[in-house]
């Protein structure tokens, strides 16, 4: 088994070395650093953080190798989704990240992951996927994935799962910007950026929310990252997130990361899960 849910105890990753990484214009927050010249050995030192961060902890790091070719790669969750049985290839929708897609393919092939299904016909991004639950994935419908993209999904799938969309504003770019799940019953969410059917589905699954600002979207306040047994990565420069994060007894391991954030994604982007382990419950 690979990855049961989006909360389960995190085990293995697979990143990729930005040194090749630069700023394009994507978003709110790259475009506001468009003329930046990037601090190229603050970038290397932030992403060492995060790796030794997981190694630290006993989860295992593979890379995909860096490339002039694919110099978006650093954003390891875009090339597609994880889960319990192998994973889904998505399809970029920008032409300056595609060639990121055969190469983490033919990463994935020597993993020894099965494939179970590529996207052939719209666009798919794995900022744009969340477990809900064990039975039931949602699909962000924002800048980078399309009602295409997610009707194959939700058609391949159909005997698995449910497959529900959320559609909201395409300038927050991927659904990990204003919505990430701590733990199985906690999320963090930017509740304006959401219809109230959402917001149901959220409730019928007993999922407690943690209420954050517009401003807290561009800060990369929501982009956690979630290791299971109520530990969460969080970036450092966060204090009030943290905190309420903090005051419902979790662990937040809090990373001084700010110049890979200009190029528009934060930890949760640089981060594919390859395997999480969820507990089993005993019954006596």
């Amino acid at each position: 088994m690979f990855v049961k849910n989006s909360t389960g105890k995190l085990k293995q990753v697979l990143m990729s070395y930005p040194q090749y990484l630069s700023i394009e214009p994507i978003n709110v927050i790259s475009k506001h650093f468009k003329d930046h010249q990037l601090d190229k050995k603050k970038i290397d030192e932030e992403f060492n953080l995060l790796v030794q961060t997981y190694q630290n902890l006993g989860i295992e790091v593979f890379f995909l190798p860096p490339s002039e070719t694919y110099p978006d790669s650093v954003f390891a969750r875009d090339f597609g989704a994880c889960l319990k049985d192998g994973y889904i290839l998505g399809r970029f929708k920008h032409e300056y990240r595609k060639n990121e897609r055969k190469a983490y393919e033919k990463k994935m092939q020597e993993l020894n992951i099965p494939q179970l299904f590529k996207i052939h016909e719209g666009y798919f991004e794995g900022g744009d996927f969340f477990f809900l639950d064990d039975k039931t994935i949602v699909i962000g419908l924002l800048e980078r994935t399309n009602q295409i993209g997610y009707q194959e999904i939700k058609e391949h799938f159909k005997n698995q799962y449910e497959v529900l969309f959320v559609e909201s504003d395409p300038e927050f770019l991927h659904l990990d910007m204003c919505f990430n799940l701590i733990d199985e019953h906690l999320a963090l969410i930017f509740k304006d950026a959401f219809d109230i059917s959402f917001l149901q589905e959220l409730h019928k699954r007993k999922i407690e929310l943690i209420e954050v600002s517009k401003e807290d979207i561009f800060r990369h306040g929501l982009n956690v990252q979630a290791l299971g047994d109520k530990k969460v990565l969080a970036l450092k420069k966060n204090h009030d997130i943290n905190l309420q994060i903090k005051q419902k007894g979790y662990e937040v391991i809090e990373l001084d990361i700010t110049e890979i954030l200009k190029c528009g994604g934060g930890i949760h982007c640089m981060t594919f899960p390859l395997k999480r382990i969820v507990k089993k419950i005993i019954l006596v």
